[in-house]
């Protein structure tokens, strides 16, 4: 079994803001030897790609989106697992700094932005086994709140 991970990050100045980049890749290859015969790694995809970027305007708003695509994943070992197919993620967190008060913080995520539906894979057991098939993911979700910093 083989496997590597890059990541790559960058900071520059994009319209008055501070803007982070970043990048990973992760790949792996290999198989599984069960009982003589090889098969596909469990539960795993062979590639998973992220990327994000963070806008920072005088320590004061910040605003971050990131990306998660996972290739598609393998549903277990044998005829009981289920694959899911590959799929994309998109996060967004914002939030504005010392808003009524020093230490005072209003912040919003939004979880899943498109509302995109997925699945993990599974083997199709319950209690023995390694989990259900195509167990849905978060839905889009949003979270507002109101932090103070002591």
């Amino acid at each position: 079994n083989t496997g590597v991970e890059l990541t790559s990050t960058y900071t520059t100045d994009l319209l008055g803001a501070e803007a982070k980049y970043w990048a990973n890749a992760a790949i792996v290859d290999g198989t599984l030897n069960e009982f003589g015969v090889n098969h596909d790694l469990p539960y795993t995809t062979n590639i998973k790609l992220k990327a994000g970027l963070t806008l920072n305007w005088r320590d004061k708003y910040i605003l971050t989106t990131r990306l998660h695509w996972i290739g598609p994943t393998n549903g277990g070992v044998g005829t009981a697992g289920v694959d899911a197919p590959s799929h994309a993620v998109v996060y967004l967190h914002g939030q504005i700094l010392d808003v009524l008060t020093k230490g005072m913080d209003l912040q919003l995520t939004i979880n899943n932005l498109f509302d995109q539906r997925y699945y993990e894979s599974g083997d199709g057991s319950c209690g023995g086994g390694s989990g259900l098939n195509q167990v849905p993911q978060d839905p889009r979700w949003v979270k507002i709140a109101l932090k103070y910093r002591f």
